[in-house]
């Protein structure tokens, strides 16, 4: 599939393809078939359906809305505006892992637009348990968790830190549920716990219940 996206689209070979996924486009008020290709800087759709090609390439950082869309002519569909057109995708086999993937990689291409680097290294920077793909033997990159997944780790750090109001550089290494015992209630708490190189946080299944930062500096073993 990677070779594939970047002979369709004529890309350079460090682009990285993230995911792909089988829907319809329509082009013309003609719905057209084939395979959208979400790389860490475009996206991109491919149909070659009764003879006829269709190429659509728009970079994340020209894209000006993107939404979910339930319509009656065009049911759980997403819609793309850039400042010159308009792209509607539709006939999704796992839209909501589609969607997401989109809302993540727009995001990325923001904050490499505003940091003034390429996506990749937004995303290394921001994880520093991420690994530059350049730096890693052929035997490592086979081992190596996929950009989906490094999209992922970067999206629940940016979650827990805003959560707990964290400093920028924290960046969440584990999480699970469990109880914590409240003394003045009497009583265990059901909720999650969250640990980063610096903090170790607690919050309560029921919103607003109990939250709690402790600083592993001021733990004593």
């Amino acid at each position: 599939a990677s070779a594939r996206f970047h002979h369709l689209f004529k890309m350079p070979e460090e682009e990285k393809l993230v995911n792909y996924y089988s829907c319809s486009v329509v082009l013309h008020k003609v719905p057209r078939q084939g395979w959208l290709y979400l790389s860490m800087n475009h996206v991109c759709f491919y149909s070659f359906v009764m003879g006829t090609e269709s190429h659509v390439n728009l970079r994340w950082v020209d894209i000006t809305r993107l939404e979910r869309q339930n319509g009656l002519v065009l049911p759980n569909s997403i819609l793309i505006c850039t400042r010159k057109e308009e792209v509607w995708l539709s006939l999704f086999l796992h839209i909501d892992e589609t969607f997401t993937l989109m809302e993540q990689l727009a995001t990325l291409a923001m904050k490499q637009l505003l940091a003034g680097r390429d996506a990749e290294t937004v995303l290394l920077s921001s994880s520093p348990k991420l690994t530059s793909p350049a730096s890693l033997s052929a035997k490592e990159q086979l081992r190596k968790p996929s950009l989906r997944h490094d999209l992922d780790a970067h999206v629940q750090s940016e979650m827990y830190r805003a959560l707990f109001r964290l400093p920028l550089e924290e960046h969440l290494e584990r999480q699970f549920d469990c109880t914590m015992w409240n003394p003045s209630a009497k009583a265990h708490i059901l909720g999650r716990l969250y640990s980063s190189a610096n903090y170790l946080c607690f919050t309560s299944k029921i919103k607003n219940m109990c939250s709690v930062v402790i600083p592993l500096r001021e733990v004593s073993v």
